[in-house]
């Protein structure tokens, strides 16, 4: 891909190579690019062949590459980086728990409250005490922020 993209690695641009023009990835963060000489076209993701461009090296097949602030439209190299699948998977999961986990009031029992979160698979629990349930609550937040801070950085 070096003889057909060109990066940027401070502004987080792509270039075509021979006409010079930026290249946006499409909704999902995909290029495509043609290489009229095998007359071949690829289709990548943008944040890997960024990473990679940047690197000067291939993105091992035991990696994925994080957004740092969790913005996949950015594409500056400070902002990417490479980590192991393992804990690529615990950090989307612990952002997607940020934004599910909920508490609701139980639809039988008004002194009740119901916890519900995914961790791996659905978890509801019934708590009847509302300082309880809310402490409940702020420990799994807690612990799914310390996941999040350990490899995103927010200005």
């Amino acid at each position: 891909m070096n003889n057909l993209v060109r990066y940027d690695p401070v502004n987080g641009k792509l270039y075509n190579l021979k006409s010079d023009r930026q290249l946006i990835p499409d909704e999902n963060g995909y290029l495509t690019v043609y290489d009229n000489t095998v007359k071949r076209k690829y289709k990548i993701k943008a944040m890997i062949l960024a990473w990679e461009l940047g690197n000067n090296r291939q993105l091992p097949s035991s990696h994925r590459v994080l957004a740092r602030n969790l913005d996949p439209a950015d594409l500056r190299l400070i902002n990417l980086m490479a980590i192991d699948r393992k804990e690529y998977s615990k950090v989307m999961q612990a952002i997607r728990n940020l934004r599910k986990i909920k508490l609701t009031p139980h639809p039988e029992d008004q002194h009740s409250y119901i916890l519900s979160y995914h961790e791996g698979r659905n978890y509801r629990e019934v708590i009847h005490d509302v300082v309880v349930a809310k402490q409940r609550l702020l420990k799994l937040q807690l612990r799914f922020v310390k996941i999040i801070s350990k490899y995103c950085v927010f200005d």
